[in-house]
């Protein structure tokens, strides 16, 4: 690691699993210079400051959604004038050197000359052990294994905590689904970022609360409640004109695809449809 740079890590909470917790913490502690949790859990079953000694934590008594969490973790390491942040997710489990990698891989990038928004790993889906597919704007001219993209996860993306002094903080308003994406088009719309995932460093992820196939094709399947933010934030998000065309284009199709599958096939079809409708009818008032 780079000993004149500090790198900050913001894990969010939210009822997590202890152990498969224990995991990420440990494999964390030991590669960044401190680790801030902030617990949208509002009533958590474990002590986590005394569970994970050296550690900074925020409690939020509610859960307040994993940008307004996010936030929280950004403005201590403001405070604190660090360097960098990495994003980190409760149930993310990456290698012992991923956070020195990702840190080359971005200083490798500025030295060509190129704003970098974030470096990430290449996720492994948890349940399956299949990588995820990623949309490419192109492979890298600097190195075969970089691959820019249009947006990264927030899971385990390292970031130049001077952005957000030209970008902006996480949008609170989305709560949670596209928080990730919307802040990767908006530092690409003002600062000119660009967002890149390194094939080299892989991390394990879980996405969603399970996986099916519909048509020979792996999908995560989200809980009832993710379906409302994801209806409601993409007719949100259509507004802005610094949106992907493509990126609404495809997901339009696939939320189109979701409202058949989720309420034809899908299990707890009643709460499924009813949180597509609420989410659907809050997009186009644009309301909470």
């Amino acid at each position: 690691m780079n000993e004149n740079l500090h790198i900050g890590a913001i894990m969010v909470l939210y009822n997590p699993d202890v152990e498969q917790l224990d995991k990420v913490v440990e494999r964390l502690k030991a590669q960044v210079d401190e680790v801030c949790i902030v617990d949208n859990t509002p009533v958590p079953a474990v002590d986590v400051a005394a569970r994970y000694p050296g550690i900074f934590y925020l409690p939020l008594g509610e859960n307040k959604g994993i940008a307004a969490a996010q936030n929280e973790g950004i403005r201590h390491f403001q405070q604190l004038g660090y360097d960098y942040i990495i994003f980190a997710d409760q149930d993310t489990v990456v290698s012992e050197d991923a956070v020195e990698r990702l840190l080359a891989t971005s200083l490798y990038l500025q030295s060509q000359g190129i704003i970098v928004g974030a470096v990430a790993p290449v996720a492994v889906r948890t349940q399956t052990g299949t990588p995820m597919s990623y949309k490419l704007v192109y492979l890298s001219d600097y190195n075969e294994h970089i691959m820019q993209v249009i947006q990264t996860m927030n899971s385990m993306s390292l970031i130049k905590l001077s952005l957000f002094d030209k970008v902006g903080l996480m949008d609170e308003s989305l709560f949670i689904d596209g928080v990730d994406s919307e802040w990767c088009w908006r530092a690409t719309k003002l600062v000119g970022a660009t967002f890149y995932y390194d094939r080299n460093i892989q991390m394990t992820h879980q996405l969603g609360i399970a996986t099916n196939k519909l048509l020979n094709r792996e999908i995560s399947i989200a809980s009832p409640t993710r379906l409302y933010y994801q209806y409601r934030n993409y007719l949100w998000l259509m507004r802005r004109d610094y949106v992907p065309r493509q990126w609404l284009v495809r997901h339009g199709v696939k939320y189109f695809i979701k409202i058949f599958y989720y309420t034809i096939k899908g299990p707890n079809r009643r709460s499924y449809i009813k949180n597509i409708y609420n989410g659907i009818k809050a997009g186009i008032k644009n309301c909470p």
